[in-house]
């Protein structure tokens, strides 16, 4: 499913989402009940993978450095130590 939004809707998405994931945070750490603090750290879990979604869509050249050169990508590693 794609959702067409303009930047100005993308920007007021973020900071929705950005405010209830800090709200969620607080109300985990101040809940007793096990079963409700899970459902509660899934529910934060999704809500910062949308996030992330919403963010990376707001600049998608943000997302990746545009100056790294292909041996970047390769980690330095001497053979036979990690």
């Amino acid at each position: 499913m794609n959702i067409d939004l303009n930047q100005s809707d993308l920007i007021t998405l973020r900071d929705v989402l950005q405010q209830h994931v800090s709200d969620l945070g607080r109300e985990i750490n101040a809940t007793d009940s096990l079963r409700y603090k899970k459902g509660l750290q899934d529910t934060g879990r999704q809500l910062e993978r949308i996030l992330g979604a919403v963010t990376s869509a707001m600049a998608p050249d943000a997302a990746t450095p545009r100056d790294w050169e292909a041996r970047d990508s390769v980690p330095d590693i001497d053979k036979g130590r990690l």
